[in-house]
């Protein structure tokens, strides 16, 4: 507390008392000057140490000071809106001055049990959402994630979703883990007692007419649509918006085919890839489970309205840089579409820059194979949603292209446009360039030399990249669902022990999920495509000398890749995103490869 924050500040004395002391003093035995002794002298006197006595007497008085202070905080610097409370960051001395309304979730640990606790924020009271609310069932009953409406005198004040009433921790009982989009990364935890009277059973599965508890998915509170001003999902409003968005991609992809960009024989092909937001959000799995997708095109509209954006620079290791969300939503503003009121727009967004950039591929490589590209399962969801997927796969394919072209200003920009979307692809990529542009692709030895060198800096430079790799495993631990205290990682343990990390993980994220750790059909035609996705790997690598492919090029590529998966293996956590990071990894390096393979086709020819 500031000492202007003091309103009272009293001194109050108590008894005194006094003593006295005889003390013996040595005399002054001389001065110092410069740098000797000059002893002082006094004729007819003794030179040398003397001493005297002399009586001391002290008188001490006891004083309690009183400080009270008090604890109304005084808010300095520049005032500013902030979009999220999360985001907002404190620089220097300056404080925001005011916080936007939204919803926050917080989960507290290590409270007394049965104990009543308060909460406040500041001099003010928030209002606060519980986990479990204490009710008295008047007719019916509740479903789980049922969309809840809280009304005041017939009012409506609030929407929720409710959730089991014994759920406590853990998402198992969600649709989308169902149909194996996911996996929890911490094991599901439920009520065994009712914290508002003991005496009462414990919360049960299910509702009935009886239930004395009502569970709030409370991490699903922010991400409501109509809260955000969205159509909801599966109204008639949901379904002109998006259906007026796919009937002006079609308009564009019968434009492109009429001017001979698209085959007019994969048209058909084209109808259907365009179709498939309509069958993931709000049908196979609530948009709520994927959250990022409101908060782009939550920014969207403000970069369509020419509204402020807070954060649109964040800080990343000591640089200001230009904030993902923010390059994503901009580059989608461009993107002519009619309406962008629903979670599912971007998806069609998603969908117009995909046949922007395949209209580019089926120039410089082979349409029969590239059309082949839009049936993959992954392709197919992460296509589907309101996500910065399709931008990190277009910009990373173009810059491997690029790359091989040695087309070095065009590489630079894809890079960069990269950086700022997935800094995490871009490690991979700055290895094949500077291999690739030294021409270390001659020969084998320098391929050789150019990996030990790779393994060795990677052990000097230890002390300086691990923080940073440290900061982001741990931040994927902790969005994935995971507590600090779980996070066993050590950056003092020193680089072999970073090594017996690191291969356990890689290994993981090469395979993982398993059918049975992800569960439901589509788990199992997630675990299928990476085996099928494998099978292509080693079917291209040993027809390298059919397809008429450099083996050495082809290594300098390998060993980006290679770096790549070994960094997401590294600070993935998750088994259930392990295929949405290896996606945005993969699917550049398959059309780069169906590139190489047209590219000497067309050579040979």
């Amino acid at each position: 507390v500031e000492q202007s924050n003091i309103v009272s500040n009293t001194a109050v004395r108590g008894r005194s008392h006094s003593h006295s002391r005889i003390e013996t003093r040595p005399g002054r035995v001389g001065r110092f000057n410069g740098n000797f002794m000059l002893m002082g002298r006094r004729r007819g006197h003794f030179h040398g140490q003397r001493f005297h006595q002399v009586r001391v007497t002290e008188t001490r008085t006891q004083v309690t000071r009183r400080i009270e202070r008090s604890f109304t905080n005084t808010l300095v610097g520049p005032s500013e809106e902030r979009d999220f409370v999360e985001s907002t960051k404190i620089t220097g001395r300056n404080v925001d001055q005011f916080m936007r309304s939204r919803n926050v979730y917080f989960q507290a640990s290590g409270l007394k049990p049965f104990t009543r606790h308060y909460h406040f924020l500041d001099s003010g009271v928030p209002d606060i959402v519980p986990k479990l609310v204490e009710i008295e069932m008047s007719s019916g009953t509740f479903s789980v994630l049922e969309d809840v409406k809280v009304e005041l005198n017939g009012t409506q004040i609030g929407l929720m979703r409710s959730q089991e009433p014994n759920h406590k921790v853990g998402d198992e009982a969600r649709p989308e883990f169902s149909a194996g989009l996911g996996s929890p990364n911490v094991n599901v935890e439920k009520y065994t007692v009712d914290p508002y009277d003991r005496s009462r059973p414990a919360p049960s599965a299910t509702y009935s007419a009886t239930s004395r508890l009502f569970n709030v998915d409370v991490t699903n509170i922010f991400n409501v649509d109509q809260a955000l001003g969205f159509f909801s999902g599966y109204s008639l409003e949901y379904f002109l918006s998006e259906l007026s968005n796919y009937l002006l991609l079609v308009l564009f992809l019968i434009i492109f085919v009429r001017i001979k960009l698209i085959p007019k024989e994969y048209f058909i092909i084209w109808l259907i890839f365009l179709i498939t937001p309509f069958f993931f959000n709000y049908l196979l799995f609530d948009p709520g489970y994927m959250g990022d997708q409101f908060r782009y095109m939550g920014v969207l509209n403000f970069v369509h309205q020419g509204a402020d954006i807070p954060d649109k620079f964040l800080d990343k290791f000591g640089f200001s840089t230009v904030s993902t969300v923010y390059l994503v939503a901009t580059i989608w503003s461009y993107v002519p579409i009619f309406s962008t009121m629903t979670v599912v727009s971007g998806a069609f967004i998603n969908k117009f820059l995909l046949l922007i950039f395949y209209c580019y591929l089926y120039k410089i490589a082979d349409k029969k194979l590239i059309t082949f590209t839009l049936i993959i399962p992954s392709f197919l969801l992460y296509s589907s949603l309101s996500l910065r997927e399709i931008p990190i796969i277009i910009f990373a394919t173009l810059a491997l292209i690029f790359m091989y072209k040695k087309k070095y200003m065009l590489t630079f920009i894809s890079i960069l446009l990269l950086f700022f979307i997935k800094i995490q692809n871009v490690p991979g990529l700055i290895v094949i360039a500077i291999g690739y542009f030294l021409n270390l692709q001659k020969n084998y030895f320098r391929i050789a030399l150019y990996s030990i060198l790779l393994l060795a800096m990677s052990f000097i430079l230890y002390d300086y990249y691990i923080p940073y790799l440290d900061l982001y495993k741990l931040a994927f631990h902790v969005e994935d669902g995971g507590g600090e205290l779980e996070y066993t990682f050590n950056i003092n343990d020193g680089y072999f022990a970073f090594l017996s990390d690191l291969i356990p993980s890689f290994i993981d994220f090469l395979i993982r999920p398993l059918p049975f750790e992800a569960g439901g059909l589509f788990g199992v035609a997630v675990f299928l495509e990476v085996l099928a996705l494998y099978g292509f790997f080693v079917y291209f690598i040993s027809r390298l000398d059919y397809f008429g492919i450099d083996k050495k090029t082809f290594l300098i590529f390998s060993i980006g890749l290679l770096a790549t998966a070994l960094l997401y293996g590294f600070i993935a956590s998750n088994y259930g995103t392990f295929s949405r990071y290896r996606f945005s990894i993969y699917f550049p390096f398959i059309i780069f490869f169906i590139f190489l393979i047209s590219e000497n086709k067309r050579a040979r020819n």
